[in-house]
């Protein structure tokens, strides 16, 4: 699991939660109005785009492991890990390399699919009906189309905001009605808002909870777009503007554009919803409440974000302790400082084995060759404690740069940088145990490697 895979997740769960909030709220609340849980949404929306973001991943970054300088006998630096990182065993198991390419590949896919085809295909039908709408009116930015391609008005546009109307013949009152609630979309910025919910499905087309998310929002839009074209209008005009939408209803729209705003909705269920709230014109509204509500919001979220990240990172560390069990963790030196010696974990399954050559006590001769950054096992022995090992080895060449080392059977590597193409270190075996050594190019030449392991 790379740590993007990791911010999708952790922020897609911070998502839902928050968003969970806001929907029981409402569904138990029926004091609160559909502007103020609208904007509720789209607080949540702007709140998963942005800065939710920046805290995740700055958290993640204080939590990674770091690699602190430290000089004792045995050592010249340590590991420190709060909280292990899958990244510390995906980075040096093919097996979870391949996993996390198919990964990111599903969701690239998805991604695509959701937000750039759709897009895509919205703005190509808009520029094919556009060829067959008549202009009816224009002020500054805004235009709007008369056009027999569609059966319910809609607003597109950020900048330059076109409106389509249906060819139909609407009486004055009913086109008023229509161009209120079609700028008040605009004036609230409704296009923008959907297509950032679109962008929020988008990134998380694998989370349920989202698609929930994003139906609910647009639902809601309409509600209290509603809501504010009929505030403090009488129940003649509410029983018209509520025609117009059942009329709109029963004729199939032609135009299936994911990122508009349209008037009327293909919903049965979301009608009857619109339905009944466009005729509760005396339903109270709790400042109070929503005042109250606004509060637990500022102070919640931040905290769902806390405790979701934390329970993701101490998930992650837990999951990594299991896997460290079977796949050692081998953490790569940054860098390598020339004669001193160097502690750190390593999979010795990434050696290659050099066959023929069983360290004894005593000299054994070395003629080795790596090619480029090649690790190769040269022999194992049993020491036991108090022991000695030095190597005494130099390459063709004076700037050649490699390593030498053994690693015991916990997968402990210690390790001596070469200094000006030798090395002449003695390791002390501090637990008696069987130990492998080995040898390890740094740069990308050949290297051929002569001299003596001796143990004592």
């Amino acid at each position: 699991m790379s740590d993007f895979i990791f911010y999708l997740i952790t922020l897609s769960v911070i998502g839902s939660l928050n968003f969970l909030f806001v929907y029981f709220i409402h569904k138990f609340s029926k004091h609160l109005s559909n502007r103020f849980i609208y904007l509720l949404l789209k607080f949540i929306l702007l709140y998963l785009l942005v800065p939710v973001i920046f805290f995740v991943y700055a958290f993640r970054q204080f939590t990674a492991p770091r690699e602190i300088p430290m000089y004792g006998e045995d050592f010249h630096s340590a590991l420190i890990v709060r909280y292990f990182s899958l990244d510390m065993i995906f980075g040096r198991n093919k097996t979870f390399q391949t996993i996390n390419i198919i990964l990111l590949i599903l969701w690239l896919t998805g991604f695509l699919y959701m937000f750039g085809y759709k897009v895509l295909t919205t703005y190509y039908r808009l520029n094919q009906l556009q060829k067959i709408s008549t202009l009816y009116s224009q002020a500054k930015n805004i235009s709007i189309y008369k056009t027999h391609g569609i059966d319910s008005p809609f607003i597109v546009g950020i900048k330059k905001v076109r409106i389509f109307l249906p060819d139909l013949p609407f009486s004055s009152e009913e086109m008023e009605l229509i161009i209120n609630h079609e700028m008040t979309h605009y004036r609230r910025g409704d296009v923008l808002f959907k297509n950032l919910m679109l962008l929020l499905q988008a990134i998380y087309w694998f989370n349920p909870c989202i698609h929930l998310f994003k139906y609910y929002f647009v639902e809601i839009c309409e509600l209290a777009c509603d809501e504010h074209v009929l505030c403090r209008k009488p129940k003649d005009v509410r029983y018209e503007y509520g025609r117009l939408i059942v009329g709109m209803h029963e004729k199939q729209n032609k135009v299936r554009a994911y990122q508009l705003v349209f008037f009327s909705d293909h919903n049965e269920k979301r009608i009857k919803r619109r339905l009944t709230e466009i005729m509760l014109h005396n339903k109270k509204h709790s400042r109070i409440l929503a005042i109250s509500l606004s509060a637990i919001c500022m102070l919640s979220f931040p905290m769902t974000s806390f405790g979701v990240t934390m329970g993701a990172v101490s998930l992650e560390d837990q999951i990594t302790r299991n896997l460290q069990e079977k796949f050692t963790i081998y953490e790569v030196q940054k860098e390598f400082i020339d004669g001193e010696e160097a502690t750190y974990y390593i999979d010795k399954e990434t050696l290659s084995y050099v066959p023929g050559l069983w360290i004894e006590r005593g000299i054994n001769l070395i003629n080795d060759t790596l090619s480029g950054t090649e690790s190769h096992n040269i022999g194992e022995a049993y020491l036991a404690k108090g022991s000695t090992v030095q190597f005494i080895l130099a390459s063709s060449d004076s700037s050649h740069k490699f390593k030498a080392g053994i690693i015991d059977s916990s997968g402990t590597a210690k390790t001596v940088t070469s200094s000006n193409g030798t090395i002449s270190h003695t390791f002390t075996i501090t637990s008696a145990g069987d130990y492998t050594f080995f040898i390890q190019g740094i740069t990308n030449a050949q290297i051929s490697v002569n001299g003596s392991i001796v143990t004592n």
